[in-house]
Order: structure tokens, then C-alpha cells, then sequence
């Protein structure tokens, strides 16, 4: 659990971005319907849980910043005593403004009274863009936009918010690495768990279930991202999740998986034969592979960027598929290698996804994926290794460096 006391030094950090005149707005999440009068389980918007540590609907955070003051503001829904035996009982402003540490909270009827005594001529409205409710065409925060210029004339411009948050979310705190290792820790047993269990004539989803019933067990309700177990030719579809298929002889199984803690993603990636060895023919792909891993993972460390891992892993790559004679020249890599070396990850397992994809520099403490591959349709083989790095002060440390990823470590828990 993050204290209340960090998530206040991060407004903090926010409100000395902010220009004076100015305003953050951030909306929690809307539910997402999986079909009439069903929802998805609920899953707080990251923006607006990074500044609250907040995890219930709608809500909305407000940031003030003057010359003279910085006010900060949450509004939450007010208890329904009609609706309380459907969804449970709404916490009250009191019970709110404990557990977040915002002095202000009002319920949401009151929104528009107390925005307004703060907007002045001229000011700037930082507004979450990421927040796919804003951009569905006249959904409820296109609405709400407009009725904020409708009301509030006086707002000169709205910016994005993440010009401001995402530099703060890229560079962790010791408790989002925490969380990240708890993900993490999670998703090894699982990863171990469907190992163990997996073999040929069962189906992917069988598969799966072996993984997320130590989720399960381990309070994560949803994983970070639909999880992707595929066997034979399937692992070359980069992001398949229709697991459906049944494991047959001779095929590799890849599993790209990850759990959820307190919001902070794990994304790990293995493959593994079920009940067997690799051949020497798998071998001879994924042993080289794992090389160029292991030193694109050793070249990490601060100052160097996303760009220049990348170009280093193509590179390593190209010269690999040469040797094996799929291709002639390094330009063609992205025939069987058609990704990048990896993400940043977070509350967002493509974390900070909207700043540019090749990030100017990496910095301690930020967190990424680093997961080359080799896909081969044509042979019904994908293999991809993928781990959860840790930038620290003069290198990098392999946060999952515990789930086995050499030949002999994947056996040993394959159990042969």
C-alpha cells in the first residue's frame, strides 16, 4: 500500500509545473459495459490514481495554482440510499478526505459552485486527453469540456496533462518499484505454475487457466493485459490472445503475461517446450537469441536511450538471421522481427505510451521491458524473451531475473 503522504509530494511536484492561472482537471475512469447492464471489473484511470491514490468512480481531482495560492479539490459520488443495496454503500466526504489526505472534498453537485470561484480570465486548463472517454465523439467528457467553456469563458486554452504528468510517472518512487517487484513476484509463480502443468494435447486456455489461478490466488482479478499463451505458429502473431488452440507435438509455447499490483504492471515473456527438451533445431534459434538479450540488457544504464537499444538490438539481430541464412542483408530484420526492443512499464504496462516512442535518455529509477524476438511463420515457431528492467545509478538490474529463461533453467522446471 503507497502512504496517502506520497501521493500529496506528487501533487506537490505537479502544482510547481503548473503556470500560475492555471487548473488540472482529472477524471477517474468510467466503467467500461461488457454488455447490458454488465460491467468490466473497474480499474481507476492511472493518471488519476497517481495524483489521489483514489480507486472509486466518478471522482474528479482539481488543482488550483495562483500567485497567491495552490488549492486542491476532490469531488466524489454521494451516497444513493436506492442504489446502496445494488453497489454498496459511497464512502462519505470525511471518510474520502482521510483515506486520500485532501483537505478539500464535495460531492459532485457542487462541482460547477466551486470551480467557478477559482477560474480567472485567462486560464489554463490541464485536461487528461489520454482519457479514451474524452475521446469518443460527444461522450461524457467531450460534453463536460464543453459545457466548462459553455460555463467558464474565461479559460483561455486546455492543455494536456500529461505534458505535466507523464515526466513524473516515468521516474519511479521506491513504492511503485515495490509494487512492480510485487507484480512481478506474482507473475513468476504463475509462470512456474503453468510450466509445470502444461503439456502437449491441451488447449492454450487450459493453459492460461494454470497461470491466472495463481493470480487469482494471489488477489489479482485482472491481469495487466490479456494474456497471450500461444503454441506452434501462434507465438508469431506478436500480440495473439485468442488462446484457443490445442498444444500439439512439437510445439513451443510462449506466454507473454503479466499480474497487476496496487495498478503497476509486470510484462514477462518465456517460451518453453511442455513435457519435453528443446531440440537442437530450437536451440540454435533461442540460445543466440537469449545472447542478444543478455547484452542488449548489459548495455542499460543512464543516459543511453530507447533508440540506440533498439538500433543495437536490430543490428544483433540482422547479424543472427544472416548467419542463419533467413536473410541477406541487416535492412530485412523487420521480416522476422518486426517490433522494438521494448516499453517503458508502470501503472500502464506501455507506460507513459503518448511521450515519443524512443525516449531521449534513460534515467535512474525508470522501468522497462526489454524483449527481442524471432518469428518464423513459415516454420510455426515465434520465440520472444522478454524482462522487467530496473535503471539504477550506474547500470540496471533485472527485476525478474529469478523466472528461468536459460535452456537448462526452463527444463529443470519443465520437469524433464
Amino acid at each position: 500500500m503507497i502512504p496517502k503522504e506520497t501521493f500529496k509530494k506528487r501533487r506537490e511536484k505537479v502544482f510547481k509545473m503548473m503556470e500560475n492561472n492555471s487548473i488540472l482537471l482529472l477524471d477517474s475512469a468510467s466503467f467500461k459495459e461488457k454488455n447490458n447492464e454488465n460491467n468490466y471489473i473497474y480499474r481507476q484511470s492511472s493518471n488519476f490514481f497517481y495524483l489521489t491514490g483514489y480507486k472509486e468512480p466518478s471522482s474528479t481531482l482539481v488543482l488550483f495554482k495562483s500567485l497567491k495560492e495552490e488549492r486542491e479539490m476532490l469531488f466524489v459520488e454521494e451516497n444513493n440510499p436506492y442504489y446502496e443495496v445494488w453497489t454498496g454503500k459511497k464512502k462519505s466526504d470525511k471518510e474520502v478526505k482521510e483515506e486520500t489526505g485532501i483537505e478539500n472534498v464535495f460531492y459532485n453537485k457542487d462541482f460547477y459552485f466551486h470551480f467557478g470561484n477559482f477560474v480567472n480570465k485567462g486560464a489554463i486548463c490541464y485536461y487528461d486527453f489520454s482519457n479514451e472517454r474524452v475521446t469518443e465523439f460527444l461522450g461524457y467528457n467531450h460534453y463536460k469540456i464543453l459545457k466548462l467553456r459553455e460555463h467558464f469563458p474565461q479559460i483561455k486554452s486546455f492543455l494536456p496533462v500529461n505534458n505535466i504528468i507523464y515526466p513524473l510517472r516515468a521516474v519511479k518512487d521506491k513504492y511503485e518499484i515495490e509494487c512492480i517487484k510485487e507484480a512481478i513476484r506474482i507473475t513468476k509463480e504463475g509462470i512456474f505454475n503453468c510450466m509445470k502443468n502444461a503439456k502437449e494435447g491441451m488447449f492454450e486456455y487450459q493453459v492460461q487457466a494454470d497461470l491466472e489461478y495463481i493470480f487469482l490466488k494471489n488477489g489479482v482479478l485482472v491481469p495487466a493485459f490479456p494474456s497471450i499463451v500461444a503454441s506452434g505458429k501462434n507465438g508469431a502473431t506478436l500480440h495473439y490472445t485468442s488462446n484457443n488452440q490445442k498444444v500439439k507435438k512439437g510445439d513451443l509455447i510462449l506466454v507473454d503475461v503479466g499480474a497487476e499490483y496496487e495498478l503497476y504492471s509486470a510484462d514477462i515473456t518465456r517460451v518453453f517446450p511442455p513435457k519435453r527438451k528443446f531440440t537442437e533445431r530450437e536451440k540454435k534459434l533461442y540460445n543466440p537469441l537469449l545472447e542478444v538479450q543478455e547484452k542488449i540488457i548489459d548495455s542499460i544504464k543512464p543516459g543511453i536511450s530507447l533508440k540506440e537499444l533498439n538500433e543495437k538490438t536490430n543490428q544483433l539481430i540482422g547479424k543472427l538471421l544472416i548467419s542463419l541464412k533467413y536473410i541477406k542483408d541487416v535492412k530485412d530484420v523487420k521480416k522476422y522481427y518486426p517490433h522494438s526492443v521494448g516499453h517503458m512499464l508502470g501503472l500502464d504496462t506501455h507506460d507513459i505510451s503518448q511521450t515519443p516512442r524512443y525516449m531521449p535518455e534513460l534515467k535512474e529509477n525508470m522501468v522497462l521491458t526489454i524483449e527481442p524476438g524471432i518469428y518464423i511463420p513459415e516454420e510455426g515457431i515465434g520465440l520472444r524473451i522478454e524482462d522487467d528492467i530496473l535503471v539504477t545509478k550506474k547500470g540496471c538490474e533485472n527485476l525478474s531475473r529469478e523466472i528461468p529463461k536459460s535452456v537448462k533453467g526452463i527444463e529443470k522446471v519443465v520437469g524433464v
